[in-house]
Protein backbone atom coordinates (compact mmCIF):
# COMPACT_ATOMS: atom_id res chain seq x y z
CA UNK A 1 0.00 0.00 0.00
CA UNK A 2 2.83 2.18 0.91
CA UNK A 3 4.52 1.73 -2.73
CA UNK A 4 1.58 2.44 -4.41
CA UNK A 5 0.83 5.76 -2.19
CA UNK A 6 4.17 6.84 -3.87
CA UNK A 7 3.61 6.38 -6.94
CA UNK A 8 0.20 8.33 -6.76
CA UNK A 9 2.54 11.28 -4.94
CA UNK A 10 5.41 11.05 -8.23
CA UNK A 11 2.19 11.37 -10.43
CA UNK A 12 0.91 14.69 -8.89
CA UNK A 13 4.24 16.19 -9.05
CA UNK A 14 4.93 16.03 -12.57
CA UNK A 15 1.54 17.54 -12.85
CA UNK A 16 2.46 20.57 -11.04
CA UNK A 17 5.65 20.53 -12.90
CA UNK A 18 4.06 20.40 -16.30
CA UNK A 19 1.65 23.69 -15.28
CA UNK A 20 4.65 24.99 -13.76
CA UNK A 21 6.53 25.07 -17.07
CA UNK A 22 3.75 26.22 -19.48
CA UNK A 23 3.44 29.25 -17.21
CA UNK A 24 7.61 29.57 -17.47
CA UNK A 25 7.29 30.38 -21.31
CA UNK A 26 10.79 32.06 -22.49
CA UNK A 27 10.44 35.26 -23.75
CA UNK A 28 11.30 34.21 -27.63
CA UNK A 29 8.62 32.54 -27.60
CA UNK A 30 6.36 35.34 -26.06
CA UNK A 31 7.35 37.95 -28.74
CA UNK A 32 7.27 35.46 -31.73
CA UNK A 33 3.67 34.67 -30.60
CA UNK A 34 3.09 38.16 -30.19
CA UNK A 35 4.84 39.01 -33.69
CA UNK A 36 2.41 36.42 -35.41
CA UNK A 37 -0.90 38.28 -33.71
CA UNK A 38 1.16 42.09 -35.35
CA UNK A 39 -0.08 42.66 -39.15
CA UNK A 40 3.08 43.36 -41.44
CA UNK A 41 3.43 46.47 -43.23
CA UNK A 42 1.58 47.01 -46.82
CA UNK A 43 4.35 46.55 -48.96
CA UNK A 44 2.52 46.12 -51.80
CA UNK A 45 1.11 49.91 -51.35
CA UNK A 46 5.08 51.34 -51.01
CA UNK A 47 6.06 49.24 -54.86
CA UNK A 48 2.75 50.26 -56.23
CA UNK A 49 3.49 54.23 -55.74
CA UNK A 50 7.23 53.96 -57.15
CA UNK A 51 6.08 52.62 -60.02
CA UNK A 52 3.51 55.27 -60.17
CA UNK A 53 5.83 57.80 -60.02
CA UNK A 54 8.53 56.33 -62.12
CA UNK A 55 5.93 56.52 -64.85
CA UNK A 56 5.44 59.80 -64.33
CA UNK A 57 8.85 60.63 -64.56
CA UNK A 58 9.13 59.05 -67.89
CA UNK A 59 6.09 61.19 -68.93
CA UNK A 60 7.64 64.58 -68.01
CA UNK A 61 11.21 63.91 -69.89
CA UNK A 62 9.09 62.66 -72.96
CA UNK A 63 7.27 65.60 -72.90
CA UNK A 64 10.82 67.70 -72.65
CA UNK A 65 11.64 65.59 -75.49
CA UNK A 66 9.35 66.03 -77.77
CA UNK A 67 9.55 70.55 -77.34
CA UNK A 68 13.25 70.26 -78.01
CA UNK A 69 12.52 68.12 -80.76
CA UNK A 70 9.60 70.24 -82.30
CA UNK A 71 11.56 73.16 -81.37
CA UNK A 72 14.51 72.12 -84.00
CA UNK A 73 11.99 70.85 -86.44
CA UNK A 74 9.88 74.28 -86.39
CA UNK A 75 13.77 76.01 -86.79
CA UNK A 76 14.91 73.88 -89.71
CA UNK A 77 11.22 73.49 -91.55
CA UNK A 78 11.96 75.70 -94.47
CA UNK A 79 9.22 77.09 -96.23
CA UNK A 80 8.39 77.61 -99.88
CA UNK A 81 10.25 81.40 -100.15
CA UNK A 82 13.04 80.11 -98.14
CA UNK A 83 13.77 77.15 -100.25
CA UNK A 84 13.31 79.03 -103.62
CA UNK A 85 15.92 81.71 -102.03
CA UNK A 86 18.51 79.25 -101.19
CA UNK A 87 17.85 77.73 -104.43
CA UNK A 88 18.45 81.32 -106.58
CA UNK A 89 21.47 81.75 -104.20
CA UNK A 90 23.26 78.48 -105.01
CA UNK A 91 22.30 78.74 -108.74
CA UNK A 92 23.98 82.38 -109.29
CA UNK A 93 26.92 80.99 -107.12
CA UNK A 94 27.42 77.89 -110.07
CA UNK A 95 26.81 80.37 -112.85
CA UNK A 96 29.44 83.26 -111.60
CA UNK A 97 31.75 80.02 -111.53
CA UNK A 98 31.27 78.86 -115.13
CA UNK A 99 29.19 75.82 -113.18
CA UNK A 100 26.38 75.74 -115.75
CA UNK A 101 25.18 72.38 -115.43
CA UNK A 102 25.09 72.52 -111.39
CA UNK A 103 23.74 76.22 -111.92
CA UNK A 104 20.79 74.38 -113.98
CA UNK A 105 19.86 71.69 -111.56
CA UNK A 106 19.12 74.36 -108.91
CA UNK A 107 17.23 76.47 -111.26
CA UNK A 108 15.08 73.81 -112.19
CA UNK A 109 14.11 72.85 -108.33
CA UNK A 110 13.70 76.86 -107.99
CA UNK A 111 11.29 76.66 -110.86
CA UNK A 112 9.55 73.58 -109.28
CA UNK A 113 9.41 74.92 -105.54
CA UNK A 114 8.14 78.44 -107.06
CA UNK A 115 6.24 77.31 -110.29
CA UNK A 116 4.60 81.15 -110.52
CA UNK A 117 8.21 82.54 -110.41
CA UNK A 118 9.10 85.26 -113.19
CA UNK A 119 12.12 85.79 -112.77
CA UNK A 120 12.57 81.58 -111.69
CA UNK A 121 11.63 80.59 -115.26
CA UNK A 122 13.12 83.54 -117.20
CA UNK A 123 16.88 82.68 -115.34
CA UNK A 124 16.18 78.83 -116.59
CA UNK A 125 15.60 79.87 -119.91
CA UNK A 126 18.75 82.10 -119.95
CA UNK A 127 20.57 79.43 -118.66
CA UNK A 128 19.42 76.86 -121.08
CA UNK A 129 20.13 79.16 -123.99
CA UNK A 130 23.56 79.43 -123.11
CA UNK A 131 24.00 75.60 -122.70
CA UNK A 132 23.28 75.66 -126.27
CA UNK A 133 19.36 74.03 -125.64
CA UNK A 134 17.74 76.73 -127.90
CA UNK A 135 14.20 74.23 -127.99
CA UNK A 136 13.83 73.88 -124.07
CA UNK A 137 15.06 77.86 -123.74
CA UNK A 138 12.06 78.52 -126.41
CA UNK A 139 9.87 76.30 -123.87
CA UNK A 140 10.36 77.77 -120.96
CA UNK A 141 10.61 81.98 -122.31
CA UNK A 142 7.00 81.06 -123.99
CA UNK A 143 6.15 79.71 -119.98
CA UNK A 144 7.37 83.02 -118.78
CA UNK A 145 4.88 85.10 -121.80
CA UNK A 146 2.20 83.11 -120.28
CA UNK A 147 2.73 84.10 -116.78
CA UNK A 148 4.06 87.74 -117.93
CA UNK A 149 3.05 88.68 -121.59
CA UNK A 150 4.89 92.01 -121.49
CA UNK A 151 8.24 90.01 -120.27
CA UNK A 152 10.78 92.59 -122.57
CA UNK A 153 13.52 90.44 -121.52
CA UNK A 154 11.59 87.28 -122.54
CA UNK A 155 10.61 88.82 -125.94
CA UNK A 156 14.00 89.97 -126.89
CA UNK A 157 16.00 86.81 -125.81
CA UNK A 158 13.19 84.53 -127.41
CA UNK A 159 12.89 86.18 -130.62
CA UNK A 160 16.75 86.63 -131.04
CA UNK A 161 16.70 82.59 -130.87
CA UNK A 162 14.10 82.50 -133.19
CA UNK A 163 15.93 84.54 -135.47
CA UNK A 164 19.40 81.95 -135.15
CA UNK A 165 17.23 78.88 -135.99
CA UNK A 166 15.23 81.30 -138.61
CA UNK A 167 11.97 80.68 -137.54
CA UNK A 168 11.81 84.43 -139.30
CA UNK A 169 7.80 84.19 -138.86
CA UNK A 170 7.23 83.65 -135.07
CA UNK A 171 10.40 86.04 -134.53
CA UNK A 172 8.66 89.06 -136.01
CA UNK A 173 5.40 88.11 -133.98
CA UNK A 174 7.11 88.35 -130.72
CA UNK A 175 8.50 91.42 -132.02
CA UNK A 176 5.82 92.66 -133.25
CA UNK A 177 4.31 92.67 -129.84
CA UNK A 178 7.41 93.79 -128.25
CA UNK A 179 7.46 96.97 -130.74
CA UNK A 180 3.75 97.37 -128.63
CA UNK A 181 5.00 97.46 -125.48
CA UNK A 182 8.19 99.62 -125.74
CA UNK A 183 8.68 101.57 -129.23
CA UNK A 184 11.72 103.21 -127.91
CA UNK A 185 14.19 100.68 -128.01
CA UNK A 186 16.26 100.91 -130.89
CA UNK A 187 17.54 96.69 -130.53
CA UNK A 188 14.17 95.42 -131.25
CA UNK A 189 13.68 97.71 -134.32
CA UNK A 190 17.05 96.19 -135.08
CA UNK A 191 15.96 92.73 -134.80
CA UNK A 192 12.46 92.96 -136.67
CA UNK A 193 14.20 94.46 -139.60
CA UNK A 194 16.39 90.75 -139.58
CA UNK A 195 13.49 88.97 -139.41
CA UNK A 196 11.49 91.34 -142.12
CA UNK A 197 14.04 90.75 -144.35
CA UNK A 198 14.50 86.68 -143.64
CA UNK A 199 10.58 86.65 -144.70
CA UNK A 200 11.54 88.58 -147.80
CA UNK A 201 10.42 91.91 -146.75
CA UNK A 202 13.80 94.21 -147.50
CA UNK A 203 11.65 97.93 -148.08
CA UNK A 204 9.89 96.70 -144.61
CA UNK A 205 12.93 95.90 -143.41
CA UNK A 206 15.07 99.21 -144.20
CA UNK A 207 12.57 100.84 -142.83
CA UNK A 208 12.82 99.52 -139.48
CA UNK A 209 16.41 99.64 -139.45
CA UNK A 210 16.30 103.65 -140.20
CA UNK A 211 14.31 103.55 -137.18
CA UNK A 212 16.97 101.55 -135.20
CA UNK A 213 19.49 104.43 -136.35
CA UNK A 214 17.10 107.15 -135.29
CA UNK A 215 16.71 106.03 -131.69
CA UNK A 216 20.42 105.18 -131.99
CA UNK A 217 22.89 106.89 -134.65
CA UNK A 218 26.56 105.35 -132.95
CA UNK A 219 26.06 101.90 -132.77
CA UNK A 220 27.91 100.90 -135.72
CA UNK A 221 25.80 97.06 -136.47
CA UNK A 222 22.73 99.55 -137.07
CA UNK A 223 24.62 101.39 -139.88
CA UNK A 224 26.00 97.94 -141.21
CA UNK A 225 23.01 96.42 -141.82
CA UNK A 226 21.33 98.65 -143.18
CA UNK A 227 24.16 99.22 -145.67
CA UNK A 228 24.20 95.65 -146.78
CA UNK A 229 20.34 95.81 -146.97
CA UNK A 230 20.61 98.24 -149.57
CA UNK A 231 23.29 96.17 -150.94
CA UNK A 232 20.66 93.66 -151.46
CA UNK A 233 17.99 96.06 -153.68
CA UNK A 234 21.34 97.22 -155.74
CA UNK A 235 21.76 100.76 -154.37
CA UNK A 236 24.66 100.95 -154.00
CA UNK A 237 24.76 104.88 -153.61
CA UNK A 238 22.79 104.42 -150.30
CA UNK A 239 24.67 101.65 -149.03
CA UNK A 240 28.03 103.42 -149.82
CA UNK A 241 27.29 105.89 -147.23
CA UNK A 242 26.04 103.91 -144.55
CA UNK A 243 29.48 101.67 -144.83
CA UNK A 244 31.49 105.12 -144.84
CA UNK A 245 29.86 106.35 -141.52
CA UNK A 246 30.83 102.42 -140.41
CA UNK A 247 34.24 103.61 -141.17
CA UNK A 248 33.94 106.70 -139.32
CA UNK A 249 32.66 105.36 -136.39
CA UNK A 250 35.40 102.45 -136.04
CA UNK A 251 37.66 105.08 -136.38
CA UNK A 252 35.87 107.48 -133.51
CA UNK A 253 36.31 103.67 -131.45
CA UNK A 254 39.50 103.13 -131.94
CA UNK A 255 40.66 106.75 -130.91
CA UNK A 256 38.91 107.03 -128.01
CA UNK A 257 40.52 103.48 -127.26
CA UNK A 258 44.00 104.99 -127.75
CA UNK A 259 42.96 107.60 -125.45
CA UNK A 260 41.98 105.24 -122.55
CA UNK A 261 45.44 103.55 -123.07
CA UNK A 262 47.16 106.86 -122.72
CA UNK A 263 46.02 107.05 -119.51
Amino acid sequence: MRNLKMVRDEKKELKIEEKGSEKMESPNATIRNESQGKKMPDMDHEISSSIFYWHSFLLFCGRILHSVLNFYNQLFDLGQKDRAKIYSNISRHYSNKGLHDKALDYLKKWTRVDPSNVEAHYRLAIALAASGNKKSALRVFSRVLTIDPEHMGALHRKSSILLRIKDYQSASEDLEKALEIKKENPDLFYLYSIALEGLGQTEKAIENMEKAIALDPDEIKYHQRLGFLNVSRDDHQTAARSFTRVMELERELDEDEDMYAAY
